[in-house]
């Protein structure tokens, strides 16, 4: 992304989950602006400041701006607030005589809200929402090496991984470039994540500081035709993602990928299936808030296919376990949304239960659900979706596991379920109907109930305090003056 100052910023993906942010500041930015870690300024005595501005360690800094669970703009939330925000928008236009100027103009988000904004939540999961078998998070001691990692064996893992990038020869006597840097942000991350997730950053900030160098400092680049007095044209060549995942040939910055390898970065495997995420709030499907012909799939591995399949496998609910089916799967085609979800069509389940009788309410429908990016050849493993109604069901995600149990707060009408006191419920065998609203009233009482006793207690704790306060200033004012309690300590005697 090039802003209009000159600042780029880069974002790759990092093992398919995470984010890899870099941000090259411009010249015109020197001195001008701040972050997290200082003022633009090359003064490394202001880099670390926390929330309120003070300098302090590494470690009370990493804490100080770590996301708090309130503060996550992933979190399930309703996204209420407008954008009204201004922003200058600059664009390269041409005049009549074919000469070309910049025109810039101060525009606002739009103010209306988008179609149903603030109902829908976040999509696409992080890795630990859908496995904990690895925390990312700073641990409380950072200070502490984990899973067998040490100083050494970081460096020297993060020494290989750097030096094996195509560029690292032409990039190494760069000013700009610092390796040591590097390869110390390399062994932190080890450190703190106690895993090499995060091994590729290391040539991503190599990749980086080469090219941010020879892209503002004009003497490198030369007239010169011959490859090797020209190390922009040769590093700009080279300047793959990923170094093509050590899977391909990286030409004129263009990843050629090996034969069964495929992607920008070539990091897609063509023998090996996707892999899906595990189950998540995604996979429940709520029948009153849509049709749910459709269900998006989460994981990585997938890329543009004409033969993207959707197995779809029936099965059942037995209290929180699901049990797979008989029946023969359905197959369907699936839909690439982008590189970290695919789509897929449930619709032979919705014309299933539409031809159900409507006299009883039905369990929650179960899927097993599997992805193929090669026409069925290899499948993914499944995931669960559940199709379920909640103005009859309520069903709860705890961790990987899912229980649905039927409300007791409606009547059932011809396969409908209705709220207690609706007319429809009326036929209803008064006994049990009562049994029902007596709980519903008897849990508002109790609601009520605590509400006043709150607001009794916190009146008595108020009077009593000033009870005691009224008596500690009579009694101090007898001991400085000897005299007895003054007037204004009097208790008021007439009108006001």
């Amino acid at each position: 992304v090039g802003l209009p100052s000159g600042t780029r910023v880069e974002i790759q993906i990092v093992s398919g989950y995470y984010l890899d942010i870099t941000i090259t500041p411009s010249l015109n930015d020197w001195n001008q602006v701040e972050g997290k870690c200082g003022t633009y300024n090359d003064k490394q005595s202001d880099d670390f400041s926390d929330r309120n501005g003070n300098i302090v360690g590494q470690t009370d800094f990493i804490k100080s701006w770590s996301v708090r669970p309130l503060e996550s703009l992933l979190r399930a939330k309703d996204r209420a607030d407008i954008l009204q925000r201004g922003y200058v928008y600059c664009s390269c236009v041409q005049d009549n005589v074919g000469h070309h100027k910049t025109e810039c103009r101060r525009e606002s988000f739009p103010t209306c809200q988008p179609l149903n904004w603030g109902q829908r939540k976040c999509l696409i999961k992080g890795k630990r929402e859908a496995s904990d078998d690895l925390e990312i998070d700073a641990p409380e001691d950072i200070d502490k090496w984990r899973n067998g990692w040490n100083e050494t064996t970081a460096r020297k893992k993060c020494e290989s991984v750097l030096r094996s990038s195509k560029i690292y020869q032409l990039c190494n006597s760069l000013s700009s470039v610092n390796n040591e840097k590097n390869i110390k942000a390399c062994v932190s991350d080890i450190k703190i994540s106690g895993s090499d997730l995060f091994l590729d950053s290391v040539k991503g900030s190599l990749q980086t500081e080469c090219v941010s160098e020879l892209r503002f400092n004009a003497s490198f680049w030369s007239n010169n035709t011959a490859s090797e007095s020209n190390i922009a044209d040769a590093v700009f060549s080279l300047d793959c993602p990923k170094d093509c995942s050590s899977a391909g040939e990286c030409i004129q910055g263009l990843c050629l990928c090996n034969q069964s390898y495929t992607g920008e970065d070539c990091s897609v495997n063509l023998d090996k299936p996707p892999v899906l995420l595990d189950i998540s709030e995604e996979s429940l499907c709520d029948l009153t808030k849509r049709p749910c012909t459709s269900m998006s799939l989460f994981g990585e591995g997938f890329y543009q296919s004409q033969q993207i399949t959707c197995r779809l496998n029936e099965a059942t609910l037995s209290g929180s376990t699901i049990v797979p089916g008989n029946t023969t799967a359905i197959e369907e085609s699936g839909n690439l949304e982008n590189f970290a979800e695919v789509k897929c069509p449930l619709t032979p389940i919705t014309r299933r239960r539409r031809r159900r009788s409507t006299n009883t309410v039905h369990d929650p429908d179960v899927l097993l659900v599997s992805v193929s990016m090669n026409g069925g050849k290899s499948y993914s493993s499944s995931v669960p979706v559940l199709i379920y109604d909640s103005s009859c069901q309520s069903c709860v995600l705890l961790k990987s596991a899912i229980t649905c149990s039927l409300r007791q707060d409606v009547c059932i009408v011809k396969g409908k379920c209705y709220d207690i006191e609706h007319k429809n419920c009326a036929n209803m065998d008064q006994n049990n109907k009562d049994v029902v609203i007596q709980q519903r009233q008897n849990g508002l009482v109790l609601i009520v109930g605590g509400l006043i006793g709150g607001i009794f207690f916190l009146t008595v704790v108020v009077l009593v305090a000033f009870k005691l306060y009224r008596h500690k200033m009579i009694k101090r004012v007898k001991v400085i003056d000897g005299y007895g309690t003054p007037d204004f300590l009097k208790k008021p005697v007439g009108k006001y």
